[in-house]
């Protein structure tokens, strides 16, 4: 079977948009059945918020903006009595708002309330990786660490860790984080949360330290969990000629269609002179060419004349160069 191979001219790689905390804000009691805060967000970027109990029973979150929030971890301990949990909002609603984190046993249980509003982070999948762990601690010491391997680049590495049995806890983040919000309930409990931003993807690394006021030692637990940066803006209208040995020249110019390359597909036309055009979709039939926002193609292109392109396998990398072989009934094998 012969084999083409194409020469693509693509633009320049876009790059992604900065991640930054944009403002935090956080409260703790225990008295009442609810804690709150209020803030004025910006729509479209993403909340994280960290709840501690200390009751044996649930908490769940919710505010005025109508935003949906999703739990992403729940590290249960001291008998399963305590626990700090972790959810998220993606895309949010902006706006004034006020966040409340309710507690379903009642009065006199210690309540954590830590919010956390971040720029530049994935409207629709921002969460990549998650994990928790629980420990008994002592003073100075470390909670357990915990380990996550990330696969985009670049991440918002964030861990919230919880300690009970303690008084007014002080929390030390390793090497690279940054400690963003600590939480005490007198004589009892206290949250801490840390955050860092990583370039490249890889096997990550969470853990925190913490010296309390009184009591040398307590039970802990962490949860950690990644998140994916807002993909850069689409590059639009690739340009130059591929050739195929099977199909002859194929044209990206815009003066013929054009093609462009997104983070979750590759939409638009290319004209090939003996062939006509093919499609990379969406299609009717199929999704088209898809890009799961990693480089990594998959789906089908379509050309009246040539059938279906398979890109299964193919991919792009961070130079707009593509690998792999795409392959079709009547368009043959076509090494990249």
């Amino acid at each position: 079977m012969a084999v083409g191979l194409f020469c693509f001219a693509m633009p320049a790689k876009h790059a992604h948009a900065a991640i930054a905390l944009v403002q935090t804000t956080s409260t703790a009691a225990n008295s009442g059945n609810t804690v709150s805060v209020r803030l004025t967000t910006t729509s479209g970027n993403l909340l994280i918020i960290v709840g501690g109990s200390r009751n044996g029973g649930t908490i769940s979150i919710g505010d005025t903006a109508g935003n949906t929030f999703t739990l992403i971890q729940n590290a249960a301990f001291n008998f399963t009595a305590s626990y700090v949990n972790l959810y998220y909002a993606k895309n949010i609603i902006g706006g004034s708002d006020t966040i409340t984190l309710t507690d379903n046993v009642g009065s006199g249980n210690d309540k954590h309330l830590q919010v956390f509003q971040y720029s530049g982070l994935s409207a629709t999948n921002p969460l990549d990786q998650s994990t928790s762990t629980t420990s008994v601690v002592g003073s100075g010491l470390g909670i357990a660490t915990t380990t996550l391997t990330t696969t985009s680049s670049p991440e918002l590495l964030f861990a919230a860790a919880m300690v009970v049995g303690v008084s007014e806890s002080s929390f030390t983040a390793p090497t690279g984080y940054t400690v963003q919000a600590t939480t005490n309930v007198s004589g009892d409990s206290s949250v801490g949360s840390e955050d860092q931003t990583v370039s490249s993807a890889g096997a990550q690394t969470a853990s925190m330290s913490w010296t309390p006021g009184a009591i040398g030692t307590g039970n802990g637990g962490m949860d950690f969990a990644t998140f994916e940066a807002a993909p850069p803006t689409a590059p639009t209208n690739v340009s130059g000629y591929a050739w195929g040995n099977k199909i002859g020249w194929i044209n990206f110019g815009t003066s013929l269609g054009g093609l462009e390359v997104y983070s979750s597909t590759i939409q638009g036309y290319a004209w090939t002179e003996n062939h006509g055009w093919i499609n990379f979709g969406p299609l009717p039939s199929s999704t088209g060419v898809v890009n799961d926002g990693h480089g990594n193609l998959s789906g089908y292109a379509w050309s009246e004349n040539l059938g279906y392109i398979n890109f299964q396998g193919v991919s792009i990398d961070s130079n707009g160069v593509f690998h792999g072989v795409a392959s079709g009934t009547i368009a043959g094998s076509i090494q990249f």
